[in-house]
Order: structure tokens, then C-alpha cells, then sequence
């Protein structure tokens, strides 16, 4: 017999529970028949042990239907808590085929990019192998064209892509560095911190570049590069004119040291700034400092300023081309300490340059002997003009600075260093203990003479600018201008205006050691003809200073 589980819920769990176990018939068992009611158990003509057996029978029937083991008898539960379905993994669809359509709108795309990068290669200054790389792309283009004629859009498409990948490369690096080199100046500045608006198209085409880049845009990277190399010299003025107005304010609250901080970056961005250069002239090098080549040869600074060239009417040994007039000079620079010695002369061009060329000069060749005139501290001499300025000239490659002869005006305002007497020793007379001059004394050494720290020097720590040797300065002979206007950076007239070159002659300045004392005052003038070397003529260099480093 089989009993009902006590766990189901069925509404005839509790009824079996408290009646006898009715076992229900066998599967395919005929059911008893019905007992026949008792006489004395009827109402109303029924047998009622008839009815209750029935009722019996059918209970029975139906406890045995609903537990049977094949269909559960339903149950009345408490619902459980909701739980969400696993997702269906992710299927990979394979993708649609493009439309031809799209497959056209791409291939148009890549195919204008390419000839975008095309037109902007060819005006570049490639290099050969970037040529031949260009003239590649350029086959794999055409190919492409022909592919495309040919209804082969997905082939015209990949081999255009190639080339424009292949080409951008090529262009962008070429831009890039193109872009680099031209924005040296900006490099450092933080753009965000100005404003104009080519600052701000420059930033953004700088970062629409970086974006083009990240996105493998080439053509869209180059010519945001491109963009940009257009925009750094309008965006490098806008910066300037306001670092110059902070240098401007810095300046009105007596701030030098910010306002050179501020012109210095002025510079570097605007080279043309007048104001800025002014200001680092006069206080960016103090006067005096020196400064040396990589060799030693030692120079001093001399500021700008404004003097009277020439000579007064009274002074000792005047001559009448010595009008006196008033000069500006508005740039600073360095000049020798000494003159250019003959261990210099050999730095420049080679070791032993000096002495071969002196005894290949007439003075050397002429003199009994070469004791005194040949020696690496003896002041380089018998040197032509044109030799002095190939020697600044060659100096200038080597010290990547530039050096040349000094102007005439500047000559004289170094010497004198703020004296107005005759010599800068601030007398009207000078005698050989003073400088190496031939004054007819015992003294006299009437030969040249080393350069030596112990030599008297002026104001600004310069020596031997009176006597010694002659030196050559940069201008042609001519008058000084007359009027009492202010004359502004004089250098003496150009070559176009001396007429005939073989008669025409340079300035020399500073006496000799066979001059006089009176031919070495400050404002005595000489010349000679610039291609004779003699053994009293030798000279002295000016270096540009440098307001603004790299």
C-alpha cells in the first residue's frame, strides 16, 4: 500500500490522515462491486450503506489519482524569489557585407587624402630617399585609379590606403620637423598662459595635429602641422608684445632684474624689439666684464653710451680733421683686452700660422734679425686689412660668435672710456712709461713690446689703445660729418661711395711703436692702404655680444 506523502499540500493530505487506509485498485483491476445496503439502512427508497460506499469508493478513487507518481497533484506554494535568466552568450554575427555605396564613399575618402598629402609633398624639400618613396605611393595611387575603372573598388581602396599611409608618414615627419625648427622660440612656453588669437589657433591646430596622429589621420595630421607652421610667427609676436608690456611695468617699478628676465624672452621671440634690446645692452653685462674664447684671448664689455669724437680746439697736437661731434652708439659690445697676439693669430689659423707669415712679410725679410719681432706674446703685425678680417672671420667659425674690426666711433669710445682728455689717462701729455710710444726719451723702446697684465689699462680694463701697434678699424677714410646734429652708430661710408678702391684707404687707429705721443692721443687719426701689411700695423677685435641665449 502506498501512503500519501505528508509533505504535499493536497486538500486530501489531511483527509486520509484520519481515516483507514483505503487501498486504491489495482491499474486494470475491476472495482468491487457495490454492497448492498441493509434493509434498515434506506431513506426515501435508498439503501444509504449504498450511498456511502459510493462516497468511499469515489474518494478513494480520487486520493489514488492525484498521488499517483506520474502527475503530482498541485501544490499551493509560496512563490520563490525572483531569479534573472543567464544571458545567452554573445553571439559573433558575422558582418553585414558593406553596401557598394559605402565601399565607393570609402575609397573617394582615402583616395582625397592621399592626393591632399600628394600636393603638400610636392612642396616639401624632399630628400632622395623620401623622393622615391613619394614616387612609390604614387605608382600604388595609380594603380588604385585603375582598379577603381575597373570596378575593383575594394582592391582601389586598400591601395590607396597604402599609399596614403605610406606618404603620410612621410609628410608628417617632414612637417614636424619643419614645425620644430621654425617654433624654437616657443619651445618652453606654456601657451595656455597668453592670449590672441593666433596663440589660440595654434594651440588648437597643435592639438588637432596630436589628435590626427592618434587616429592614424595622416593627412589631417599634416595639415594641421602645416596650419600650425603658419601661425608661429603672428603667435610669437602677440607673445612678445605682452612679455615686452610686463618688462614695460616691471621697468616703471624699478625692477631691472624682471625686466631683463622679461626682455630677454622678448628677444627670443621678436628679434626686431628695439626696447628690448636697448635694455639688455645696458644692463644685461656690466662694464669692464670680460669674457674669453676658447683659447684665452680675454675681451672686456663696453656699454653703450653717447661721447664727443673728435678733439677740442685746444688739445696738444690737434689736427683739423678731428672736428669734434656728438655719437650715439645704442648697442654695446666686447673689444680686446690686448691686441691680437701672434699665439692668438696661430689658434685661429693653425700653429705656426703667425710665424710664416711673418717672415714672408717685407719687415721680417728686411730686418737684421727676427729677435723682437717674432714671439707667441708679441702683437701679430704687418698683417693686411684683408687679413684681419679673414682672421675675425675664421675666429667667428670657431667660437660660433661673431667677431669683426671695430668702427672707428667705437675704437675711439673704448679708448677714452668716459675721459675727455688727450690720452685716457686722463692727462693732456704722454711719455714711454706710460705706453709703448716713441717720445724721444732714453725710454723709448722703439720696438714692440709684449702684451703684459702689468700694462696701465684704462676704465674699462683695456690696454696698449695708446701705442704699440697701429690698429685697423673697420671703415673707409673719410671726413667727419659737420653740423652739431647727434650722429647715431657711424661705420664710415660703403664701398659704393669711395670711388676708386686702389686709392682708397682704411682707418688705423692708437699710435704706434714708432709714433709719437701726440700720434696716439684717443682722437688722432691715420690711414693706410688696406693692402699693405707693415710691421707697425696689427689689430684688435670686437665680439658681438649674444643678449639672448639659444
Amino acid at each position: 500500500m502506498n501512503t500519501p506523502n505528508p509533505k504535499t499540500n493536497s486538500p486530501f493530505a489531511a483527509r486520509a490522515s484520519t481515516r483507514a487506509p483505503f487501498a486504491p485498485p489495482a491499474a486494470g483491476a475491476t472495482p468491487p462491486p457495490p454492497v448492498a445496503p441493509s434493509a434498515g439502512n434506506t431513506k426515501s427508497g435508498v439503501p444509504w450503506a449504498l450511498v456511502i460506499g459510493l462516497l468511499v469508493c469515489g474518494g478513494g478513487l480520487a486520493v489514488w489519482w492525484f498521488t499517483r507518481s506520474d502527475t503530482p497533484a498541485p501544490v499551493a506554494k509560496a512563490a520563490p524569489a525572483a531569479v534573472p535568466a543567464p544571458a545567452p552568450a554573445p553571439m559573433t554575427a558575422p558582418a553585414p557585407a558593406e553596401p557598394a555605396v559605402n565601399a565607393g564613399e570609402k575609397a573617394a575618402k582615402l583616395k582625397a587624402s592621399y592626393e591632399q598629402l600628394a600636393a603638400l609633398a610636392s612642396s616639401l624639400d624632399l630628400n632622395a630617399q623620401e623622393r622615391a618613396a613619394f614616387a612609390g605611393t604614387t605608382l600604388a595611387a595609380t594603380q588604385a585609379q585603375s582598379r577603381l575603372a575597373a570596378g575593383e573598388i575594394e582592391t582601389a581602396t586598400t591601395r590607396w590606403q597604402e599609399a596614403a599611409q605610406n606618404l603620410g608618414r612621410i609628410v608628417n615627419a617632414k612637417v614636424s620637423a619643419a614645425y620644430e625648427a621654425e617654433s624654437g622660440a616657443l619651445r618652453g612656453l606654456n601657451l595656455a598662459e597668453y592670449t590672441g588669437p593666433a596663440v589660440l589657433a595654434l594651440s588648437q591646430a597643435q592639438s588637432a595635429a596630436e589628435a590626427a596622429v592618434s587616429a592614424g589621420d595622416w593627412a589631417s595630421a599634416s595639415l594641421s602641422r602645416q596650419e600650425a607652421r603658419g601661425l608661429i610667427s603672428k603667435a610669437q609676436n602677440e607673445i612678445a608684445a605682452q612679455l615686452a608690456e610686463a618688462a614695460r611695468n616691471a621697468e616703471t617699478r624699478g625692477d631691472t632684474d624682471l625686466a631683463t628676465y622679461f626682455y630677454e624672452r622678448t628677444l627670443r621671440l621678436d628679434a626686431n624689439q628695439t626696447a628690448a634690446q636697448a635694455h639688455l645692452f645696458l644692463h644685461k653685462f656690466k662694464a669692464g666684464e670680460t669674457t674669453r674664447t676658447s683659447f684665452g684671448m680675454e675681451l672686456a664689455y663696453i656699454p653703450p653710451g653717447t661721447f664727443v669724437q673728435g678733439s677740442q680746439p685746444r688739445e696738444p697736437g690737434r689736427r683739423s680733421d678731428e672736428t669734434p661731434h656728438t655719437v650715439k652708439l645704442t648697442r654695446g659690445f666686447f673689444i680686446g683686452v690686448n691686441e691680437v697676439t701672434q699665439r692668438d693669430w696661430d689658434a685661429v689659423f693653425g700653429e705656426g700660422a703667425a710665424t710664416r707669415a711673418l717672415l714672408a712679410s717685407r719687415t721680417v725679410a728686411e730686418a737684421k734679425s727676427r729677435e723682437g719681432w717674432i714671439g707667441a706674446d708679441l702683437p701679430m703685425h704687418s698683417v693686411r686689412w684683408a687679413d684681419a678680417t679673414e682672421f675675425c672671420r675664421r675666429l667667428s667659425a670657431l667660437e660660433k660668435r661673431v667677431f669683426r674690426l671695430p668702427t672707428e666711433a667705437e675704437w675711439e669710445y673704448a679708448c677714452r672710456a668716459g675721459v675727455a682728455t688727450a690720452f685716457n689717462t686722463g692727462n693732456d701729455g704722454l711719455s714711454a712709461r706710460d705706453a709703448n710710444v716713441d717720445d724721444g726719451s732714453a725710454e723709448a723702446r722703439y720696438a714692440l713690446a709684449p702684451a703684459s697684465p702689468a700694462a696701465r689699462a684704462n676704465r674699462y680694463g683695456l690696454r696698449d689703445m695708446h701705442g704699440n701697434v697701429w690698429e685697423w678699424c673697420s671703415d673707409w677714410s673719410a671726413p667727419y660729418p659737420t653740423g652739431t646734429s647727434l650722429v647715431t652708430d657711424p661705420s664710415g661710408p660703403l664701398d659704393s661711395e669711395i670711388g676708386r678702391l686702389d686709392s682708397a684707404t682704411k682707418v688705423i687707429r692708437g699710435g704706434g711703436w714708432n709714433a709719437s705721443a701726440s700720434d696716439a692721443r684717443s682722437a688722432n687719426r691715420a690711414e693706410s692702404s688696406p693692402v699693405v701689411g707693415l710691421g707697425y700695423i696689427g689689430l684688435r677685435v670686437v665680439q658681438e655680444p649674444v643678449l639672448v641665449g639659444p
